[in-house]
């Protein structure tokens, strides 16, 4: 069954088309509403290197997410409307 879900995502810059930072509405039909099959059909619809995200099911290990405001590592979390996805990338200093 597709269901249509409405949900706002914000991206690492490096992932994002050109002048598009902070948070993007999206709106996709989508068989299953979780957080790895939406990055997997934005990196078909929106921009490839969306894939990078992702290694061996997983969120790559440079980055963070984050959905409505909690951090979380569970690609499989169930996504519903109005929902706030955040990925940012691990920032380290010295």
């Amino acid at each position: 069954m597709v269901k249509k879900i409405n949900f706002f995502l914000k991206l690492p810059i490096t992932l994002t088309k050109k002048n598009e930072a902070g948070y993007k509405e999206f709106f996709l039909e989508i068989n299953i509403p979780n957080i790895n099959s939406i990055l997997e059909k934005l990196s078909n619809i929106y921009n490839p290197k969306i894939k990078e995200l992702i290694k061996e099911d997983k969120l790559n290990k440079n980055y963070l997410l984050f959905l409505n405001g909690c951090f979380t590592n569970d690609l499989s979390a169930e996504i519903h409307d109005n929902d706030r996805i955040l990925i940012i990338p691990i920032v380290t200093g010295g």
